[in-house]
């Protein structure tokens, strides 16, 4: 896999060419993380050090949803991948799979997003 930063650069591009209607600014990279600030005032942060361990924090004023692979859910069928709803509720992630590419992840999330968005 890419260095950590070269894989955060190529997600921003995925962002940038394919979601550019989500986006309400260009792509930040932070030195650990990338940060997509979207259209409607939230963001999603995204960390993918390895292939295998990422993590998504998508933040709306009244909402934060995670999907990552801390290995803490192992109850979960999608253990390590898991959905934290809120700060009690883990579920499993049928979003993302650990054998996808960084890049098919970040789309699977981003469409999710815009069709969470497009309930409001």
């Amino acid at each position: 896999m890419k260095s950590e930063r070269a894989s955060l650069r190529s997600l921003a591009r995925v962002a940038s060419d394919e979601f550019s209607s989500l986006l309400g600014g260009d792509p930040i990279l932070l030195p650990d993380r990338l940060r997509l600030v979207l259209v409607d005032g939230s963001f999603l942060d995204v960390r993918y050090p390895t292939r295998t361990k990422y993590s998504f924090h998508w933040q709306t004023r009244d909402r934060s949803v995670r999907i990552n692979t801390a290995e803490h859910h192992p109850d979960l069928p999608t253990f390590p991948r898991h959905i934290h709803l809120d700060e009690r509720t883990a579920v499993a992630d049928n979003l993302t799979r650990l054998e996808n590419s960084p890049e098919e992840n970040l789309r699977s999330i981003l469409s999710w997003i815009m069709r969470e968005l497009a309930k409001c």
